[in-house]
């Protein structure tokens, strides 16, 4: 078993997009449609994208990862940030800054079981969305993924 600490500003490990994203290099020509930090395609509606993507903040992350056979391994994340911030319509512009609009850290996990290339995962994530002062806006989100990949030929 191998584990890590990071501490500062690091991408929040929320889901598999998360793992394969550089902050400013991406494999992709645009971001996949989920991830694209709120600009839709089609029809405005009133609500924004399920989560913007790659979320950046604050904070500390504790990674474990354990080899399970040979070609398969298991990873672990557990994180405290500043978390996401505000409401709608700025949710997603909001939580991009440096500062804490809160003194209650949003904390959460992901899990992955896998080989190079079929890895299956979870994320959970819950904090207060709230400027202090103001009622508590708690917000819980949770997510599964499967990734697949052949050589470095095709994703899914």
């Amino acid at each position: 078993m191998a584990a890590s600490l990071k501490a500062g500003r690091f991408v929040v490990p929320f889901g598999a997009f998360s793992a394969m994203s550089h902050p400013g290099v991406y494999r992709t020509v645009t971001n996949p449609l989920m991830y694209n930090m709120g600009r839709r395609v089609g029809p405005v509606g009133p609500l924004p994208p399920v989560l913007a993507m790659p979320v950046a903040a604050e904070g500390v992350d504790i990674h474990c990862q354990s080899r399970l056979r040979e070609d398969w391994n298991a990873t672990f994340d557990l994180f405290a940030v500043n978390g996401l911030q505000g409401d709608e319509p700025a949710l997603f512009n909001d939580s991009r800054r440096y500062t804490d609009n809160n003194r209650e850290p949003a904390f959460g996990g992901r899990a992955t079981v896998g080989s190079s290339c079929l890895r299956f995962g979870g994320s959970v994530m819950s904090g207060n969305l709230a400027d202090d002062g103001l009622n508590s806006l708690h917000c819980k989100l949770a997510g599964v993924d499967v990734t697949a990949r052949c050589a470095d030929l095709l994703r899914f």
